[in-house]
């Protein structure tokens, strides 16, 4: 009796070990298959790229696709003006086999602390707009511009990593004719308008002004501080002048930067927005700029 009883007792204890080891088994196989697909995502995800600000992020995102891994170093709801490199974010870049820079004098308080020689430029070849002494940097709201800096992300990236080359291409030429659509539906939307005068509150407009045949004005600088005299009695006597009865302030402002044009002149104030700041997905800057257009199209109409 005292033999069986102890046989039983052994079958039950190998049988708890037994079970014991098939779940420290499983749980090991669990982990190599984690560590399995760890790495394999990481090798998937090729090539560390870091973009500086909203729009080129958009702009790399879609030309890279998932064979790089793109980052954006400027946080999506900060002002890249207000933006200061700090350690971690020096380290960061220093990781990066690429950099993408919008160019145009942006970055400038950026390139002065990073190595320069991953840098890519996507306002090379552009017709830059000169204001003052300075050059305005808002390309990117000029969809043609924007497809020029397409086109250097597609060639920075394709000569990073030349295996991927033909796959950067078919998405740059993908994203281009969405492009080319988005600069086709602002043009017919433009061209309703009976005036051609678009005023704002910062001098940001330049490019899509340009793009449209719109005159263009401005109550600030580039740097978009307090409105400057020289500029407010300017625009104080074109609106008297031309009856204009919207001007246009931006998300990134607020809307009391014109409360004295609308005391003063009776104006509308309508917003627009700049990209700087927003949501980090592939198809927000073809969103905003229908956005843009919509208010533009309904602000001059209501005139």
């Amino acid at each position: 009796m005292r033999m069986e009883t102890t046989r039983s007792l052994l079958l039950k204890r190998a049988g708890k070990i037994s079970k014991i080891l098939n779940m420290w088994s499983k749980g090991l196989f669990s982990i190599v298959v984690l560590i399995f697909l760890f790495t394999s995502s990481a090798a998937e995800a090729g090539k560390k790229v870091v973009a500086t600000f909203l729009p080129v992020w958009i702009f790399t995102k879609n030309v890279a696709g998932d064979r790089a891994e793109v980052s954006l170093l400027v946080p999506p709801g900060m002002d890249i003006h207000e933006f200061s490199l700090k350690p971690a974010d020096l380290k960061f870049l220093d990781e990066a086999d690429l950099i993408v820079l919008n160019g145009a004098g942006l970055e400038t308080h950026i390139l002065k602390r990073i190595d320069t020689t991953k840098v890519i430029d996507t306002s090379k070849g552009i017709r830059l707009i000169k204001s003052g002494y300075a050059v305005d940097p808002h390309v990117w709201l000029d969809p043609l511009q924007a497809m020029i800096q397409v086109k250097n992300i597609r060639d920075a990236l394709s000569a990073l990593d030349p295996e991927n080359k033909s796959y950067y291409e078919a998405n740059a030429e993908s994203y281009i004719r969405r492009l080319k659509s988005l600069d086709m539906e602002i043009m017919q939307g433009i061209q309703r308008l009976k005036s051609r005068y678009l005023i704002t509150y910062h001098e940001a407009f330049g490019y899509f002004a340009r793009r449209y045949g719109l005159r263009y004005y401005s109550l600030t600088g580039l740097q978009a501080e307090n409105p400057l005299p020289g500029k407010m009695r300017v625009v104080y006597d074109i609106v008297r002048e031309k009856g204009i009865k919207a001007v246009f302030s931006e998300r990134q402002f607020p809307e009391r930067s014109l409360e004295r044009l609308r005391r003063d002149l009776g104006v509308n104030v309508c917003r627009l927005d700049t990209i700087e700041t927003g949501s980090p997905e592939v198809d927000y800057y073809e969103k905003v700029m229908r956005e843009n257009l919509n208010t533009i199209v309904r602000c001059m109409e209501a005139e």
